[in-house]
């Protein structure tokens, strides 16, 4: 059930199971998945959906930039996606963070534009947003 999809930092064994799910979508543009870079604190989180990893995101803490987001082809058009970036969005809230960027490919501007429902969005450029995230109360 999608209320259960849970996000956790993810481990070097869970960016090797990642990497290996973008190189059976080479089109995606991504090739590899790590979370070592220091100078941008940049995250993998994986998204894991009743016990089993169904995607990824990557998250760069420097500059509040979400920009990857990957769900396995057999756990699309089901709100993975949209829940994780829900999710996402509701801890870095939490963190203090009251805009995020996201990066998108052309083939998912349609996606983030569902996903951002409800959301003030401001377009910077042909594929980057600029969510407003609320303020906690």
């Amino acid at each position: 059930m999608l209320e259960d999809i849970q996000l956790r930092l993810a481990n070097r064994s869970d960016e090797e199971w990642a990497t290996s799910l973008l190189s059976k979508s080479p089109a995606c543009g991504v090739s590899s998945v790590r979370s070592d870079s220091l100078e941008h604190q940049e995250v993998v989180y994986l998204i894991i959906d009743a016990g089993e990893r169904v995607g990824f995101l990557t998250y760069r803490k420097i500059g509040d930039q979400l920009f990857n987001l990957f769900v396995s082809p057999a756990h699309r058009r089901q709100g993975v996606g949209r829940h994780a970036v829900a999710k996402l969005f509701s801890e870095m809230g939490e963190n203090g963070a009251r805009k995020i960027i996201v990066n998108s490919v052309d083939e998912a501007v349609l996606f983030w534009e569902k996903t951002f429902h409800g959301f003030q969005v401001q377009m910077e450029g042909d594929n980057k947003f600029i969510v407003s995230v609320p303020p906690l109360i």
